[in-house]
């Protein structure tokens, strides 16, 4: 395990030829970086779509609750995921689609010269789709969940 320097990530090295067999030949993910991937395993969204989402929602996903909604009352949960890598943004919105929950996605220009692929999830209806069918297992997006239950009640 790495913690690279300036970076707020943390970089694991698997040094089992079984664990990368199992990963390449099972799963069909490529060895290297997240930007080889082209699609998310078949096999994955379509047994576990649920779980499948869930799993990146809770490494690369922000829940927060901004603004009041068109009446005045509560605030709106947002759930937004952002990467480099713009077939992660197809891949999503398909299995979201699937599962009839309402998205809008936009690019990003960061530091002039990065383009990042954002894809949002807004709204209380959306919210508890989400929550119904998917879910998360992060803790802190199940503390401020929780937070923002008790502030609406």
């Amino acid at each position: 395990i790495y913690f690279p320097k300036n970076e707020s990530t943390i970089l694991v090295v698997l040094n089992s030829i079984e664990v990368v067999r199992f990963k390449m030949e099972k799963l069909g993910l490529p060895s290297g970086n997240k930007m080889q991937i082209s699609r998310f395993p078949p096999m994955l969204k379509q047994k576990y779509p649920g779980n499948l989402l869930r799993g990146i929602a809770d490494t690369d996903f922000t829940v927060n609750f901004r603004d009041r909604d068109k009446d005045g009352f509560g605030e709106i949960p947002r759930i937004e995921g952002s990467f480099n890598n713009p077939s992660f943004i197809s891949e999503i919105a398909g299995m979201l689609e699937k599962f009839g929950i309402s998205f809008s996605t936009r690019k990003i220009l960061r530091r002039e010269k990065f383009l990042e692929h954002r894809i949002c999830i807004e709204g209380k209806a959306n919210f508890r789709k989400w929550m119904q069918e998917i879910g998360f297992g992060n803790p802190k997006h199940l503390e401020k969940i929780e937070q923002w239950k008790e502030n609406e009640s």
